[in-house]
């Protein structure tokens, strides 16, 4: 048995390069910085990935800071779900509304009573 070394060095780059720009995506939305936080969200492999221990998921942070249109493209491009809660048992609606970011209070309370197109009162 013969290990590559070559191999094991370039999927260690790989693994150190994702996390530090998971990082830096992390840092952009948690500080509200919008357009980096837009350009490193196309970057990142793994979205769901992107969050700091005990910290706030990205959806929590565009909810927070009222990103409307970011809210959107995590939850219907990248499968975020609406009710997640971070570690202190926060949603992304309570963040919305703690800061009184109404159209993403608005547009989470629609996003939470629809499964599959149809209405949670439906089933």
């Amino acid at each position: 048995c013969s290990l590559d070394l070559s191999y094991l060095v370039s999927e260690i780059a790989v693994l150190t390069m994702s996390s530090g720009l998971d990082a830096k995506c992390y840092d952009a939305f948690n500080k509200g910085r919008r357009e980096e936080a837009l350009t490193l969200l196309k970057q990142v492999k793994n979205p769901h990935a992107v969050k700091s221990k005990n910290k706030d998921p990205l959806l929590h942070c565009a909810a927070y800071h009222g990103w409307l249109d970011v809210v959107k493209d995590l939850i219907n491009d990248h499968q975020f779900v609406p009710d997640c809660k971070d570690n202190d048992g926060n949603t992304p609606l309570s963040k919305a509304r703690s800061n009184g970011k109404q159209s993403v209070v608005e547009y989470l309370e629609t996003a939470l009573t629809m499964v599959d197109g149809r209405r949670l009162l439906d089933y």
